[in-house]
Order: structure tokens, then sequence, then C-alpha cells
């Protein structure tokens, strides 16, 4: 008799854990339990600090590393984004906006749009 139902085609659960490393690592070693203890549920974890994590939750794991988008790439997204919403851009000024947010799209994102903002104020 089955102890869980699953509506989904593969028949598995996905368990998504966003930002495990601030889970204490006791909760983490018993975690390395659960993970192998049932083939049908998939965990998916997240983190931003690699190094806070458990070496045999680690182990368990299969590590996907997502690498910021150079700068260049945002550049012409931010470019593209300005375009989009009608506004002057100046190269060097969205270049650093870029820099100083060392990659963090939060950061960028939320620079542009008050640029955004700004731009349009000035405009009217």
């Amino acid at each position: 008799m089955p102890t869980a139902v699953s509506f989904n085609k593969s028949r598995s659960h996905y368990v998504i854990l966003d930002e495990i490393d601030n889970m204490r690592s006791d909760y983490q070693k018993s975690l390395k339990g659960f993970i192998t203890e049932y083939d049908h549920v998939v965990y998916i974890m997240t983190t931003n600090h690699l190094e806070k994590l458990d070496d045999g939750l680690k182990s368990r794991a299969h590590l996907i590393p997502f690498t910021s988008p150079s700068q260049k790439l945002w550049l012409t997204r931010c470019i593209e984004i300005c375009k989009m919403y009608e506004v002057s851009y100046d190269e060097s000024y969205l270049a650093n906006l870029i820099a100083a947010a060392d990659g963090d799209a939060r950061k960028i994102l939320s620079e542009l749009e008050e640029y955004i903002l700004l731009e349009k104020l000035d405009a009217a």
C-alpha cells in the first residue's frame, strides 16, 4: 500500500529547499538519511554558500553551479531594457552600475529600475 500519491507522470515528488546553508548542521546531517531513503523523491537545494553545507550532504547531490552573466552581457540587456522603456541611456553610467553591483542581478535590476524612473521624470 503506497504511503503517498503523486499526480505527475513521473510519479516523483519534488521538494525544494531554498538557501539550505541556513539549515542547522545537525539538520543537514539528518537530511542525508531522507535523501537516500526514498527513490521517488527529488530534492532541489539552493545555496549561495556551498562551503557551509555538510560534506556528506554535498556528496549525495549533483552540484549545478550558476555563474553570473558577464558585464558585457548585462550591459547589452540593460540597454535593451532602456530602449524598451524608451529611455535615453548613458552607456558608461550603465557599465558603472553593473560593475558596482558585482554580478548581483537584484541590485542591477533595482538600480536600473530607479535609473529608468528618474529618466522618465526628467523627460516629463
